[in-house]
């Protein structure tokens, strides 16, 4: 149906959905929760372009999604965008979920790890 940088729109029967492009080819992606001592929850403030506005989210990016990260472990995903996102690091982790991001129109999976920090 159509392709941009980083999508291509496709159609099974009367469904549209996106994919990531070839040569993007992230795993998926990664959030995490994470918490203070205090105990606080640790969000980030970030533009989005679809929404025209900035958005308060869980840190949290995509799995793999180039030559560096290619082979990256979940975990090391988590960490990573934790620390990139909120200059945090977590003493403890693990896997609080998997699940479908957005199943009605595209096809990738995140999962959720966390813990205090």
């Amino acid at each position: 149906m159509g392709q941009g940088r980083f999508l291509e729109l496709w159609a099974r029967g009367r469904w549209e959905y996106a994919v990531r492009t070839e040569g993007r080819g992230a795993r998926g992606a990664i959030a995490v929760i994470a918490t203070t001592d205090a105990p606080e929850l640790v969000l980030v403030e970030q533009w989005r372009a679809s929404y025209n506005r900035t958005t308060i989210e869980l840190p949290a990016g995509l799995v793999g999604d180039d030559s560096a990260t290619a082979e990256e472990p979940l975990l090391d995903a988590a960490q990573r965008e934790l620390e990139e996102e909120t200059g945090f690091r977590a003493r403890n982790w693990r896997l609080l979920c998997s699940a479908a991001s957005s199943p009605a129109w595209r096809a990738n999976r995140f999962r959720c790890s966390g813990r205090r920090i």
